[in-house]
């Protein structure tokens, strides 16, 4: 499969300083499947991925479940979009699930990944997200799939200290998307309020 350099990564490499100690950076992907099961073959579909990743799988649309090499999100009732840092992630998916029972497809280079870091991050995602990003609703494992500005996002809480997002963006929408931060960013650092918020 071909490896085509991100929007991002074609106006910057490395890091952005957004403010005083608030960093993005694009953060590769290796492995990225979308999982699907029938109405009737959900449990039996999810048990297979399950076993096959070692992982348990979330209840509900919010929470996230993994290990050190594969993270699922569960962002439909019957769907899976699983993130591993294993490139073979597609091929042991799709030999352990028949297509009587569901659908495997890989989507690898569908989106990219942004990490968000430092103080000030919830205030930022904030200017755009309508999600709480307050510790005690939005704790490190949950996950938002939400709009900023019409372009879809799903945001991962990874870390609580210090505060750090992965931000999973379509492809198509990721150069505006990071313009999007770095702008918000920088409007919010023209006022004292907007500094004190990203100061966090």
């Amino acid at each position: 499969m071909p490896d085509p350099r991100s929007a991002p990564a074609l106006v910057t490499t490395g890091a952005v300083e957004l403010a005083a100690g608030l960093r993005c950076e694009e953060n590769s992907i290796s492995g990225l499947v979308l999982v699907s099961a029938w109405p009737d073959t959900a449990d039996k579909v999810f048990g297979t991925v399950g076993k096959a990743l070692k992982i348990g799988i979330p209840d509900d649309c919010r929470t996230t479940a993994g290990s050190d090499h594969a993270t699922a999100f569960r962002i439909a009732p019957r769907r899976l979009m699983i993130v591993s840092q294993t490139p073979d992630l597609f091929s042991s998916l799709k030999g352990a699930v028949p297509c009587e029972d569901g659908s495997v497809s890989q989507q690898d280079h569908s989106r990219i990944r942004i990490r968000l870091t430092g103080p000030g991050a919830a205030a930022l995602l904030s200017r755009g997200a309508p999600v709480d990003f307050d510790r005690s609703v939005f704790p490190a494992g949950t996950f938002a799939q939400t709009g900023i500005h019409h372009m879809w996002v799903l945001i991962h809480k990874i870390a609580e200290e210090p505060e750090a997002y992965d931000l999973y963006v379509l492809r198509s929408f990721a150069l505006s998307f990071w313009q999007w931060l770095q702008e918000s960013a920088h409007i919010a650092t023209q006022t004292p309020m907007g500094r004190e918020a990203l100061a966090g």
